[in-house]
């Protein structure tokens, strides 16, 4: 019967162990897999902070050259109105050149009938001669209307020359100011014709510009784009992040249940036995008291001892076996006191000598590099404990028995399926990082855990830095 429940036992034991190899997550899986999540977002999140960066320095570029195009824009309508401005002055000194043209043909029409009253006045003059305007002044019919006629003769004589002279100046006062406007006009023209120029020439300035500004826009929101793609693979990633914490913190609180519960039926079924073989010691004291009491008994109860003492004392003296079995389950088998993260379910013997003397120095790297991987920044006590860890698990039978297997198992350590690994074994661990390898090596292993993880409350354990072993 006892033998019966310490099988029971046994195989209770066994299922908490395997429940703990094969249900809990693996250390190295989820504390580097969190540990890369957090490298990538943080390196995502310096994308995308160089990414906005770059937009508000376009965005800031965009601004000037858009502040550069309103000026030249003003700069050209100012252009634009003088050249109106002038236009308007052109128009206005090509009328007065017109009018100054009209009254030059005026005046040189009216000196031409002037000058040609006056030659036909002197070809009558000169056809007649002397003798008409004698007979003119002659044939006066007093003094009075002779010096009257010669009068009217130096009149008309004075007349033309003045009146000739008085054209010819008009003539040379009305060419001189259409000189003036044509040379005002001149200067209008050239003035226009400069500021025509300048008004290409900015024109150009403004394609130039507004072409600059057409592909810093474009450069802007490309940036702009990249930094808010960044942003929601920042989001989705720390929303994935979120999601697969949660996972785990329920499937770690779903499987440290599942091994208390365990641990306490074992440990119910413990505490039954031994009460069971406390109840048998009992019963067979006072039966060997009621036997010791009764004298008629005697000799048959002490050839019973002296046959079962001779036998072996299994079913004469149940509670010696049962004694020796009891002390032997309670020094060995404490239900109550068990701890996941101070016991090795793995390890079935004892070993004297260390396993681990003759590794091989390629191990010993790997072992080194692995260490510095997942305890990078953590204190020397976590990265003994680390090397602990792989340790235990090539000496549990629910692991590869080498170094080297046990770190490249499959969805054990994520650095070796992100490359962190890789790139650690070509860099080269810390010399910190090999003195703890060693130092495991040679014997000084801190825990005696197969698994650890970031701390986050959920798994109970020895918690050295920010891990948890368990």
């Amino acid at each position: 019967m006892a033998k019966h429940h310490m099988i029971k036992a046994i195989c209770l034991s066994t299922a908490v162990c395997m429940a703990v190899a094969t249900a809990a997550i693996p250390a190295g899986a989820a504390e580097t897999g969190n540990s890369d999540t957090s490298e990538s977002i943080e390196d995502m999140k310096q994308k995308q902070q160089d990414a906005q960066d770059s937009a508000d320095a376009l965005e800031e570029a965009k601004k000037k050259l858009e502040a550069s195009i309103g000026d030249m824009n003003s700069d050209l309508g100012d252009i634009g109105s003088s050249i109106e401005e002038i236009q308007d002055k052109i128009s206005e000194t090509e009328a007065k050149i017109t009018e100054s043209e009209q009254l030059l043909a005026d005046a040189q029409a009216a000196a031409d009938k002037q000058y040609a009253d006056m030659k036909k006045r002197i070809q009558f003059m000169y056809e007649n001669s002397d003798r008409s305007i004698w007979i003119t002044l002659l044939e006066a019919g007093s003094f009075a209307e002779f010096v009257n006629r010669v009068q009217y003769i130096a009149d008309v004589s004075a007349y033309d020359r003045n009146m000739l002279n008085t054209y010819q100046e008009t003539q040379q006062t009305i060419a001189s100011y259409k000189d003036t406007l044509e040379q005002q006009k001149t200067e209008l023209l050239a003035s226009q014709e400069e500021l025509k120029n300048k008004e290409n020439d900015l024109n150009q300035v403004i394609a130039s510009r507004q072409s600059e500004l057409e592909d810093t826009s474009d450069a802007q929101q490309e940036s702009q784009q990249q930094a808010d793609q960044y942003a929601d693979q920042i989001a989705a990633m720390e929303e994935f992040e979120r999601q697969m914490e949660e996972q785990k913190a329920a499937e770690d609180a779903a499987n440290m249940a599942m091994i208390k519960q365990q641990e306490e039926e074992l440990r119910q079924e413990q505490e039954a036995a031994k009460q069971r073989r406390e109840e048998a010691k009992r019963q067979q004291q006072a039966q060997n008291e009621q036997q010791a009491q009764n004298p008629d008994n005697a000799g048959d109860t002490s050839g019973s001892d002296q046959n079962g003492d001779n036998n072996g004392g299994t079913d004469t003296q149940p509670g010696s076996g049962d004694n020796n079995g009891s002390d032997n389950t309670g020094n060995n088998t404490n239900p109550g006191t068990t701890d996941p993260g101070t016991t090795d379910p793995g390890t079935d013997t004892d070993i004297d000598d260390n396993p681990f003397a003759n590794v091989s120095e390629s191990e010993v790297y790997l072992l080194a590099c692995i260490i510095d991987c997942e305890s990078e920044g953590e204190p020397y006590a976590g990265q003994l404990a680390v090397g602990s860890v792989v340790l235990n698990r090539v000496e549990s039978k629910y692991f590869p028995d080498t170094i080297t297997g046990v770190i490249y198992q499959k969805n054990q350590f994520s650095p070796v399926a992100s490359g962190r690994l890789a790139y650690m074994l070509d860099r080269g661990p810390t010399a910190r990082c090999m003195k703890a390898a060693r130092e495991v090596l040679g014997g000084n292993r801190t825990v005696s855990c197969l698994y650890f993880r970031v701390n986050t409350g959920v798994i109970s354990g020895t918690v050295i830095g920010h891990h948890v072993f368990y």
